[in-house]
């Protein structure tokens, strides 16, 4: 017959320490502790203990930087939806408003533009502000960070983590009915 070798040993050190577990599950006197009263015990009334909650401290957070205009927008127009643009401008301010259709052969409350510039931000959350009417997407390099619905002029704050480089934002906005207006907010 051999010698136990160490797989055996350990097999039976696990063995050990399963029963004494199961043992602690099955002895009913192991659980029958008065001296805890915070264990609640099923038939028994309870009587509520109060602990004292620690206040709690906020934690700084640093406000965001705020991007600045830049220099040029490229704006895109489409005539429905976000497919082929048949226009496209080069535009210093992000600040468009139409009481109808921006021209002749695009269909009122069915036209939309998108705006995209190039920023240097730096590491950290960044934000803007726009005032727009209609609907609104933004995304910061191609992941959104904002959308907010049309239904009057509102004012959309934009708030986006970035690590400090470049960045592209982008401006889908869209005419869902009534004057339209997309427009930049300086700080």
């Amino acid at each position: 017959m051999k010698s136990l070798g160490i797989r055996e040993f350990v097999a039976l050190g696990a063995l050990i320490a399963a029963v004494v577990i199961a043992a602690q599950f099955l002895d009913p006197a192991a659980s029958e502790s008065r001296a805890d009263p915070t264990v609640v015990r099923l038939g028994e009334p309870s009587t509520p203990t109060t602990a004292a909650t620690p206040a709690p401290t906020a934690t700084p957070v640093a406000p965001p930087h705020r991007l600045g205009a830049p220099t040029s927008w490229a704006v895109n127009f489409f005539e429905d939806g976000f497919t082929q643009p048949t226009d496209q401008a080069f535009v210093a301010d992000l600040n468009f408003s139409f009481p109808k259709a921006p021209f002749p052969d695009y269909k009122d409350d069915h036209w939309s533009l998108r705006a995209t510039a190039d920023f240097e931000v730096e590491a950290g959350a960044s934000a803007f502000r726009l005032r727009h009417a209609g609907e609104v997407t933004v995304t910061v390099d191609g992941t959104t960070v904002a959308s907010e619905g049309g239904g009057g002029t509102k004012t959309l704050g934009v708030r986006f983590d970035h690590a400090a480089g470049h960045a592209v934002v982008s401006i889908d906005a869209k005419d869902t009915g009534g004057p339209f207006e997309i427009t930049w907010l300086p700080d």
